[in-house]
């Protein structure tokens, strides 16, 4: 698994920050954390030179394509016409 196959949801931020973040991103989707299965969530938390905490939220594409698809759905390409 590469971290191609995420989307990053909060950037890096103070731990509290970036928790507030996150609850507020899943609100205002409509979503909530049992709605992601097994490992499409990720949480990075990194401790700072200066001993403070911070973390990154990242989601797994597909599980953005599942649950929000006007969003987040498949690219499709439309061809010109063909002549006939």
């Amino acid at each position: 698994m590469s971290a191609d196959d995420y989307v990053e949801i909060v950037s890096r931020m103070r731990l509290p920050d970036a928790d507030r973040h996150w609850k507020a991103w899943l609100e205002e989707h409509g979503l909530e954390v049992s709605d992601f299965h097994g490992d499409e969530v990720a949480q990075d938390v990194i401790r700072g030179s200066t001993g403070k905490s911070f973390s990154i939220f990242r989601v797994r594409r597909t599980a953005l394509q599942r649950l929000l698809p006007k969003q987040y759905g498949s690219n499709l390409i439309e061809l010109p016409p063909q002549p006939n």
